[in-house]
């Protein structure tokens, strides 16, 4: 009985410490520390390059597109966390019922069976939960490459002689 409370407690624990780490990441506010940065880059650049409108409006683009990768890659990593999150409180929770469960056996080949049908559900869980994170993080590399890769295309086009 002891264990039990031992093993809940330590579960609780677990589950709330998950939960205020996931809490802190919700908390940053993008929009705003984008804006902020983004006008410090439009003054430093005005101030800079007075007089050189297209290399200010340049500079603004880059910003821009790390900017969008900013976004994208918080964001990303926000979802990803959450899913570490309800994944980790599901196992946790599927361990202690598992571990109750095999505690009311009443043969030892019981247990064993019970054991192999809990090593291969938690095996398949395991191969899901990994598909579906490395979904996510290509979904959110991709998502972030992408304002990158058109920012270098316009850096190309506009660096291109203009033909005669």
């Amino acid at each position: 009985m002891a264990a039990k409370k031992t093993t809940e407690h330590t579960q609780a624990k677990q589950i709330d410490a998950a939960k205020a780490s996931q809490d802190a990441f919700a908390m940053i506010d993008t929009k705003k520390t984008v804006k902020t940065a983004r006008e410090q880059v439009e003054a430093a650049s005005k101030t800079l390059f007075t007089g050189h409108d297209q290399v200010t409006a340049f500079n603004l683009a880059a910003f821009d597109a790390c900017a969008t990768v900013f976004e994208a890659m918080t964001g990303g990593a926000k979802k990803l966390g959450e899913e570490v999150t309800d994944y980790t409180h599901k196992s946790i929770k599927a361990s202690v019922d598992n571990g109750q469960v095999l505690m009311a056996c009443t043969s030892v080949d019981e247990a064993f069976e019970l054991r192999n049908k809990m090593t291969s559900a938690a095996f398949d869980s395991v191969v899901a939960q990994g598909t579906k994170m490395t979904e996510l993080s290509l979904k959110t590399a991709n998502e972030g490459w992408a304002p990158v890769q058109g920012h270098i295309q316009n850096a190309f086009a506009a660096a291109k002689p203009a033909s005669t």
